[in-house]
């Protein structure tokens, strides 16, 4: 996974991809498609493949990582934020703006009562809402 994240961050979102694929079969292998890690590394890819304009992929992996992150911590986790932030973005790319900001909302509301207002997730999840 970091070494997909270290490709995602220089923006070469293809071998990300490539790379979040492999950990995610990982994941699956190690720990079992219900386990958190598993949800987090589709979370991760779902983000990626938003940015590869892979729209359809992207919502179908973000998802599913709410889904298995919400079952496992919670929906009310801080995990559970950040997918839903990254699902709250892909919904804004898609042009549903009342989806987005419902995800994004409550993504903040997250981050605000589990890391605090002055957390730079909390506030990059508050910059997104504003971006609506």
């Amino acid at each position: 996974i970091n070494l997909a994240t270290v490709h995602k961050n220089l923006q070469e979102f293809d071998q990300a991809a490539k790379l979040y694929e492999v950990a995610i079969e990982g994941r699956k292998a190690t720990e079992g498609e219900e386990s958190a890690n598993y949800g987090m590394a589709k979370s991760m890819a779902g983000s990626c493949y938003r940015e590869l304009g892979q729209l359809d992929k992207a919502e179908t992996y973000l998802k599913d990582a709410y889904m298995i992150i919400a079952m496992t911590h919670g929906e009310d986790h801080i995990a559970a934020s950040s997918v839903l932030n990254g699902l709250g973005l892909l919904q804004k790319r898609q042009k549903k703006n009342e989806r987005a900001k419902d995800s994004l909302s409550r993504a903040l509301k997250i981050a605000e009562d589990t890391i605090g207002q002055a957390h730079p997730e909390t506030l990059a999840t508050r910059h997104n809402l504003g971006e609506l």
